[in-house]
C-alpha cells in the first residue's frame, strides 16, 4: 500500500516502505508520483476534490480573485523591469492552481493584464512566463529569442 507524502519541492512522493538489497529497509520517499503510480490515482483525486471545495465557496473564490488582481494591478504599477518578487509569485505553481480555481473571467483578465505587460520584464524571463502562459514575447525581443 503507498503512502503518500509531501516532498521538499512542493510535490508530492510515494513514501511506502520497501527492502532495500543489503536486507534493510527504506522508503522511497525523493521519488515523485508519475502517471501509473499506484497512488498517482488518489493525490489527483484528492487534489480535485480541494479544488471542488474551494470553487464552491463564494468567499475563497473572491479571496482566490483578489489575491490574482492584486498581482495584475502590481505587474501594471511597476516601473522599469518588475522585481525579483513578483517574477516569483508569477511563475509560482500556487498563482496557477489559483487561476484555474477563480474562473475563466479573472483568469483572462489576468493573462491579458501579463501580455501587455510582458516589456517589462528581460528576455529570460520573458521566455520563463511564455513557457507557463500563453503569452508571446515582447517584439523588441522576438528575433533573438
Amino acid at each position: 500500500s503507498s503512502r503518500l507524502v509531501p516532498n521538499r519541492q512542493g510535490g508530492v512522493a510515494c513514501a511506502s516502505p520497501f527492502r532495500r538489497a543489503g536486507g534493510g529497509r527504506g522508503h522511497c520517499q525523493h521519488v515523485r508520483l508519475f502517471r501509473g503510480h499506484p497512488g498517482a490515482m488518489a493525490v489527483t483525486m484528492l487534489v480535485d476534490q480541494r479544488i471542488l471545495a474551494l470553487q464552491g465557496d463564494p468567499q475563497q473564490v473572491r479571496s482566490i480573485n483578489e489575491f490574482t488582481d492584486s498581482l495584475s494591478q502590481e505587474l501594471v504599477a511597476a516601473e522599469g523591469t518588475p522585481g525579483r518578487a513578483l517574477m516569483r509569485e508569477l511563475l509560482a505553481g500556487s498563482l496557477r492552481r489559483a487561476l484555474d480555481i477563480g474562473g475563466a473571467e479573472p483568469k483572462r483578465r489576468f493573462l491579458e493584464t501579463l501580455a501587455g505587460n510582458i516589456h517589462k520584464f528581460h528576455l529570460q524571463e520573458q521566455q520563463s512566463l511564455a513557457r507557463v502562459y500563453p503569452v508571446e514575447i515582447s517584439s523588441e525581443y522576438r528575433n533573438l529569442a
